[in-house]
């Protein structure tokens, strides 16, 4: 052993002496061998925790909070940087805590590089026990003594969160030339730009710390929340689908997507963040809110030429959304819209029987209905709804078409005018209706 490597024991020792160790990996071999090797230098056994899975892992995250974490990348339908999201809850400090994901190709390494300044290093299998050791050692070492880059950069890092601004743009610039490829201090660099609202030159900051790894997830995240302000949507959308490839899905950042494939008319993606939302081990309502809206979007959209792929969105919708009916609404306005009156009917027996009072399903009930009786028939139940006070945008286009189509014109005219009266931005919506009936009678006639 040179003197070199015998020095990196003694300090790693001594930086492992009663710091409490967590190893995750679904292979056996695999922590056993982990904490062999850990042992032998200088951990002690009694603080080593093995765990097989995603939730026991989070679980002794949460009751030892380990100081040192070492997580395999595959976690069945987890990922180790989901783990390592948790443990940033933990200890929010980096400099307190080592976190080393073992990884099996070279993707998972580049992900792993790419998670800068969260992820302290990457083990690539196949690895030797000795190989394992010295990387383990050297990361320690890495963050007890830190280089001059990492110094300069945590002063920089002090100046910025102490309101300095300037003093921390220097202190970046320098950081950028200790180091071969400095992207986290261009993060920081943009970052301090970003604080000062000064876009133009944070987006500069971010694209520059991406020359020098193309998928740096803290450079992507300060790209996409300086584009988002800008409002370039189709830029921004762009970058968090980069984020969304590499790094594993949540429920928070899932959602945004959703949000920003619709409003730029990404609906060719849609099915794709759906698989990914089916294979979230957790789902909030807002992110079931989120899928449920954007597969029927979706599905509108595909019903004027590709109406069996609509209807498996709709499925799909309707299954996300347990039964909401804001989401069976749409799709059956969506249905009747495109002539699918049976299976707008179909949607209807969806609804669950403590909703039948609800005015979303009075309302499609009346719309899918009105397909199927007499025009006076339909007036009488939808005053009868209005009477009731089911106040409801598509009691009033119904009943506006069909008091029209049956001559009644200042009755259809006057409840154009109720209906704009109480909802004003739905003003085109009514005239359109209005206008459409009387076109039809005149063409009857």
């Amino acid at each position: 052993m040179n003197q070199n490597s015998a020095t990196i024991e003694k300090v790693f020792a001594s930086y492992l002496a009663g710091k409490k160790i967590l190893i995750v990996d679904e292979n056996a071999a695999a922590r056993v061998n982990l904490s062999r090797s850990l042992i032998t230098i200088g951990a002690d056994p009694k603080n080593i925790t093995v765990t097989s899975n995603y939730d026991a892992g989070e679980e002794e995250l949460k009751k030892e909070r380990p100081q040192i974490v070492i997580c395999d990348y595959d976690l069945g339908k987890r990922c180790g940087l989901e783990l390592l999201q948790e443990h940033r809850v933990h200890y929010p400090e980096s400099k307190e805590a080592l976190f080393l994901l073992v990884t099996s190709n070279t993707s998972q390494a580049a992900v792993a590089r790419a998670a800068e300044e969260d992820v302290d290093a990457y083990i690539l299998k196949p690895y030797t026990n000795e190989n394992l050791r010295m990387m383990i050692m050297r990361t320690a070492n890495s963050k007890i003594n830190l280089s001059n880059y990492h110094q300069v950069l945590e002063r920089g890092k002090s100046a910025l969160f102490g309101g300095k601004f300037k003093d921390a743009i220097s202190l970046f610039l320098e950081a950028m030339t200790l180091d071969a490829r400095p992207a986290l201090a261009c993060f920081y660099h943009g970052q301090a730009h970003l604080m000062r609202q000064m876009l133009d030159q944070s987006h500069d900051s971010y694209q520059s710390g991406l020359t020098y790894n193309k998928i740096h997830y803290k450079c992507l995240v300060g790209l996409f929340e300086v584009l988002r302000k800008q409002n370039k949507l189709n830029d921004a959308y762009e970058v968090i689908k980069k984020i969304s490839r590499y790094f594993p899905a949540n429920p928070k950042r899932l959602a945004m997507v959703l949000h920003l494939a619709i409003a730029t008319r990404h609906y060719d993606d849609i099915e794709r963040y759906y698989q990914i939302f089916s294979e979230l081990e957790t789902r909030n309502d807002e992110l079931n809110k989120y899928i449920s809206s954007a597969l029927v979007v979706c599905g509108k959209f595909y019903l004027g030429n590709a109406q069996a792929r609509a209807l498996e969105l709709f499925k799909r919708a309707s299954s996300a959304s347990y039964g909401k009916t804001i989401v069976l609404r749409e799709i059956i306005i969506g249905l009747i819209d495109h002539g699918m009156n049976k299976e707008a009917k179909d949607y209807l027996k969806k609804f669950l029987p403590e909703t039948y009072t609800s005015k979303d399903f009075l309302a499609c009930e009346l719309l899918v209905m009105d397909k199927s009786i007499s025009p006076s028939m339909t007036i009488d139940k939808g005053r009868k709804l209005i009477q009731a006070g089911i106040f409801d945008p598509i009691v009033y286009k119904v009943l506006i078409a069909r008091s029209a189509e049956f001559k009644l014109d200042s009755a259809a005219e006057s409840l154009a005018h109720e209906a704009i009266q109480r909802w004003p931005e739905y003003k085109n919506d009514f005239e359109k209706v209005l206008t459409a009936a009387k076109t039809d009678k005149q063409v009857t006639s």
